[in-house]
């Protein structure tokens, strides 16, 4: 998302949110007072950014990577690296060449494959596994590196502590296994006590793992069985040799020589009706039943965020060691089932990944949406919503299918599209647009109800008796002191801003009255104009303008949102700048903004709406 003014003030502020909006958003839940966890604030995007200083104009910069094997782990935290370097204005066949190779899984090879990305005279030389840096580091001595997919650097030598490390060496540490990984394990398996895993004791990480497994499995009263392979023409008879000791349970770990033939694990494992819980996501989706630790792709926008600090003159002397942010839960429903595992609440309030969620019914689950009308913000929500699914493992047409009900910006119509849409037998609704959640109020008793690009409902009064088990949502909080100090900030000179709104829609009432309020503050008059229709727009703009409006406000009206190009039209005729808080009006004509991503409330949403479909009660 970006916030952009005009010249006339010389500044230019590109605020990078898109790539670390969905994790803000995405753990937001965990973030808020328990009391309130049922309703969840949609993230603003002038927050809490942080930023570094973006490319230099006509310069180009190239990132040479070495990785280990052709392998999901890595192809997803090399996307994550592309992604959160794009994010920051560093776009490969713009202004960044992006040079990879592998080794194949070959120890043999790396060093030809390092020395030949050296050759090629990076800015910055990226490492992906413990094997990759632990050989950078004896050829690369002055050139940035930055490592990610790396659980061990000290054991690789890129220094003796995370904050006291070699000059030219920063990165993102893969910090895995986690004790909250064997806690689900007891959960879900009381009686459990021994858990095997096969590990290369030729890979670093590996073993300082199998130190970390120890720890763990003294805590939580599981014995470890371990047996060690030094290439992949083992895994097989190992894996046979490890079911043939009697273990309850089996731990994929992540070094590249098990990820590489996981298939042949899992195979004997699901013979013998034996539980695997992976290392991490990456492994998931072939018969694991868990997983719970840092998304490789995460990981990789961790690593693109470091290099994107050197890129704009830090020193990675001066850059820790950063270990994982972010964990995900993943659970393949699946394999559940085929092992007969009930999951917990506590476990499903955590989920972030599913897999073969349609074993659930047996078949998609059918999500319908309740709109008030369409327009740029409210289909931007929707987008949202369905990538937000996908995002979470859901596979459209195969784990659910969403079906629309949308009012076209007549209210009228909204309790009768919700008939419509419970004769329809989903498994959740969805509300979008204050209006459209009110109404669902009403006619939804039984069925989940998720509100979503709506008002607090508590400051709307819904919630009085309060809240109804089955529904939960997120609301906005539009930042409309900020909005009016933005107006100040562009022009001085404005003593009077007007704002165009609905009344028959109480979230319009609201941020008239926040307004109100914030002209006292800030010393400026608030004049306002009312409209019912789209045809009345131009008229309620031009009538507001004429009465002394220097600049316009435009915030959670669905009829002002939807009839914007009107009010920009007549308001540019007279050069009357308009601010939002719905940032996709910039692109149709807004000055500048602050508030919601619609995108990214969409995807807020779907985490709902996915935990709700994997079991978990709305209340």
């Amino acid at each position: 998302m970006f916030f952009t003014l005009f010249r006339q003030l010389w500044l230019a502020i590109a605020l990078i949110l898109l790539a670390t909006a969905s994790l803000l958003l995405s753990d937001l839940d965990k973030r808020l007072p328990a009391d309130q966890n049922w309703s969840l604030n949609s993230n603003q995007s002038l927050a809490t950014t942080q930023h570094h200083d973006g490319p230099v104009p006509d310069k180009h910069y190239t990132i040479a990577l070495s990785y280990f094997v052709p392998a999901v782990t890595f192809e997803q935290a090399i996307q994550g690296i592309k992604d959160g370097l794009a994010a920051r204005g560093y776009v490969e066949g713009e202004n960044l060449t992006f040079i990879s190779q592998h080794c194949n899984a070959d120890l043999g090879m790396l060093s030809q494959v390092t020395q030949s990305l050296t050759n090629k005279n990076p800015n910055i030389f990226m490492a992906l596994s413990t094997p990759c840096l632990a050989n950078a580091l004896t050829v690369i001595t002055e050139t940035p590196l930055v490592f990610a997919i790396v659980s061990s650097p000290i054991e690789a030598k890129a220094g003796v502590s995370y904050s006291d490390h070699r000059a030219n060496v920063t990165g993102a540490v893969f910090e895995n296994p986690t004790a909250e990984m064997f806690k689900f394990a007891r959960q879900l398996f009381p009686e459990a006590r021994r858990i095997g895993t096969i590990y290369n004791p030729a890979e670093a990480n590996s073993v300082a793992c199998l130190d970390r497994l120890k720890i763990f499995f003294e805590e939580f009263n599981f014995e470890l069985v371990s047996v060690p392979v030094m290439s992949s023409n083992e895994v097989l008879q190992s894996a046979q040799s490890i079911v043939s000791q009697g273990i309850d349970l089996f731990y994929a770990m992540g070094d590249n020589t098990v990820a590489n033939n996981l298939p042949s694990i899992l195979k004997n494992c699901r013979d013998h009706d034996i539980p695997v819980i992976a290392n991490d996501g990456s492994l998931m989706g072939s018969g694991a039943l868990y997983s719970y630790g840092p998304s490789p792709y995460a990981e990789g926008q961790h690593a693109a965020e470091l290099a994107a600090r050197i890129f704009a003159g830090e020193d990675p002397a001066a850059i820790p060691f950063e270990p994982s942010r972010d964990y995900a839960l993943h659970v393949d429903f699946n394999a559940a089932k085929r092992l007969n595992v009930t999951l917990p609440t506590a476990l499903k309030q955590q989920l972030d990944y599913t897999y073969n969620l349609a074993v659930q019914r047996g078949r998609p689950a059918k999500i319908a949406i309740v709109n008030l009308v369409s327009n740029t913000v409210i289909n931007a929500a929707i987008e949202g919503l369905d990538l937000g699914l996908q995002q979470h493992g859901l596979i459209t047409e195969k784990d659910y299918t969403i079906q629309q009900f949308c009012a076209q910006g007549d209210m009228g119509l909204l309790p009768q599209l919700f008939d419509a849409a419970i004769q329809t037998n989903p498994d959740v609704i969805v509300s979008i647009t204050t209006p459209a959640f009110i109404a669902g109020l009403h006619k939804v008793k039984e069925l989940p109800l998720v509100f979503s690009v709506a008002s607090d409902p508590t400051i709307l009064g819904l919630f009085n008796d309060g809240k109804p088990r089955n529904v939960t949502g997120v609301h906005d909080n539009p930042a409309i002191d900020r909005l009016v100090q933005m107006a100040q900030d562009y022009d001085p000179e404005i003593d009077t801003l007007g704002i165009i709104y609905d009344p028959s829609q109480p979230q319009s009432q609201i941020t008239v009255d926040r307004l109100q309020r914030a002209g006292q503050r800030h010393h400026l008059k608030i004049l306002m104009a009312t409209a019912s229709t789209a045809s009345d727009l131009p008229m309620a703009t031009q009538a507001i303008i004429q009465r002394g409006a220097k600049a316009l406000i435009v915030s959670t009206d669905n009829l002002a949102n939807t009839g914007f190009g009107a009010i920009h039209k007549v308001a540019a005729a007279q050069q009357i700048p308009i601010f939002v808080t719905d940032m996709e009006l910039i692109n149709e004509g807004a000055i500048g903004g602050i508030g919601d991503n619609y995108k990214d409330w969409g995807k807020q949403s779907a985490t709902q709406i996915m935990k709700i479909l994997s079991g978990l009660s709305p209340q």
